[in-house]
């Protein structure tokens, strides 16, 4: 009796050690809206440190290990802008990137440029992981059926299987509808970024019966709570994880059986979440997700360290010249300000018109007396926005007065002294131009300047100079006419 007495505590203890190897702790790993933040700053950690805590984050548990994207991975610094996104590309190769949703930003520098990211030529960045957008099609004209017929795009994957110690994990991707607006016109020219919940939904269901996936995750360059709650909730694809991102917001959202996740922007933060699974009983023991800051490493990564340093010693020489010097602390008011002036100036025109949101949060401030260089000029305005001119009377100007894209006018514009029939000759960043819905398109003399927006503050800041003064665009510009 007493022997039997010890051998059931003994057996229990041998079960559930047994119990204990059969659970698997995976660990996503998620990030969004880098944006090229390469360098370390005022603002950022830049990417030697990002990158560094991932590879440190990684070795806690490489085995089980998924590092994932949630898109606008390139577009925002000199330094990843001249090369579209190679430096990037590179070093997350180097990490083990699995996949990455396409953002608004990946098509800034048109449609040829995702698609050179998986063409087999290294020289332009070749991507070791997938693109997924699951939503996104194009439109062409079927001459058979008369009518126009839209199918999905072959340079963006619906989903892509991962397998962590015999764990099949499933992520399927999108992005969100309305970023078809964040996007220039004629770069996405008959394409349809579809609704994304019955996609994502359909998907999901196939990695889980068809794929027999563990584990899915849905990730979308997207951060709608309608979207996330319909692709949460539905019971047949038993979403485990979503990432977000787009808004740059950080956030955790627990669901009980899934997770809501975005990780801020500029490599902030990282997303980790941890899963822990039962192979045998094939079920979710446990779910949690963290933002982690990053801070400073201590150590950083050799490997990664080679990378940047070997890119930036190129690119550089290019961008890092001192052109000159501030006179005044500019903020991003003033900074929007400035830009609508400068296109003004370079092309003589009556008014200059700018987004707020092609004027970047992370430039500023610019403090007084700061060198100003040309690395700085492309963090304010990093995307290849032209300047374009048109001749509208007085009330398709009144018409710009209010909008979507909350424009910022050249200076000394008042709409109570514009006259209905008088014509105005107006320049704007090309981003707002194309857009139909406003009245750019439908004016007079409409010309394209190739004229980089960026181009026109560069010049500014070398007039400025070359007059021996210190730039204050609160004084207007110096710029003369560059068209």
């Amino acid at each position: 009796m007493k022997k039997s007495l010890i051998i059931l505590p003994l057996l229990l203890m041998s079960l559930a050690g047994c119990s204990q190897k059969n659970v698997v702790e995976i660990q996503i790993l998620s990030f969004n809206d880098f944006h090229g933040a390469i360098n370390e700053s005022e603002n950022q950690k830049g990417l030697l440190n990002f990158a560094s805590t991932i590879k440190e984050q990684i070795s806690k548990n490489k085995k089980h290990t998924v590092l994932l994207s949630a898109g606008d991975m390139y577009q925002g610094s000199a330094q990843s802008n001249i090369n579209r996104g190679k430096l990037m590309i590179d070093v997350m190769n180097e990490l083990g990137l699995e996949a990455m949703t396409i953002g608004n930003h990946e098509f800034d520098w048109g449609i040829d440029t995702i698609k050179a990211h998986h063409d087999g030529i290294e020289e332009n960045g070749e991507a070791n992981f997938d693109y997924l957008g699951c939503n996104i099609y194009s439109e062409t004209f079927d001459e058979n059926l008369g009518i126009a017929v839209a199918n999905r795009v072959d340079w963006a994957k619906d989903y892509k299987i991962v397998e962590r110690d015999g764990i099949k994990i499933g992520i399927v991707g999108w992005i969100s509808s309305s970023c078809k607006d964040d996007i220039s016109t004629p770069i996405i020219k008959n394409h349809i970024f579809q609704t994304p919940t019955s996609s994502v939904i359909n998907i999901a269901k196939k990695l889980r019966s068809e794929e027999k996936c563990d584990l899915v995750i849905a990730m979308g360059h997207d951060d709608n709570n309608y979207v996330n709650s319909d692709i949460g909730l539905d019971e047949t694809s038993k979403v485990n994880l979503i990432i977000n991102g787009h808004t740059h917001k950080a956030y955790i959202n627990n669901n009980g059986d899934y997770n809501i996740i975005q990780s801020s922007s500029y490599g902030e933060y990282l997303g980790i979440t941890k899963i822990k699974y039962d192979k045998v009983n094939k079920i979710v023991k446990s779910l949690t997700s963290e933002n982690k800051l990053i801070e400073n490493v201590k150590n950083p990564d050799n490997t990664i360290k080679k990378i940047i340093d070997d890119s930036l010693k190129e690119i550089n020489p290019l961008i890092e010249e001192k052109i000159g010097v501030s006179g005044e602390n500019i903020d991003r008011t003033l900074g929007a300000r400035w830009t609508a002036n400068a296109i003004k100036s370079a092309t003589n025109a009556d008014i200059g018109v700018v987004n707020w949101g092609g004027i970047r949060s992370g430039a500023f401030p610019i403090k007084a007396n700061d060198d100003i260089k040309v690395s700085k000029l492309w963090e304010l305005m990093p995307f290849e926005n032209m300047v374009e001119l048109t001749t509208l009377t007085g009330s398709q100007v009144k018409s710009l007065e209010f909008n979507d894209d909350s424009f910022v006018f050249s200076s000394g514009l008042n709409f109570n002294n514009i006259e209905d029939d008088a014509k105005y000759r107006v320049a704007a960043c090309d981003f707002i131009f194309d857009k139909k819905q406003y009245c750019f398109m439908s004016g007079e003399d409409v010309t394209s300047t190739n004229l980089y927006v960026r181009d026109a503050l560069i010049e500014d800041v070398k007039a400025w100079t070359k007059e021996g003064l210190k730039v204050t665009p609160s004084k207007g510009t110096k710029v003369g006419v560059l068209i």
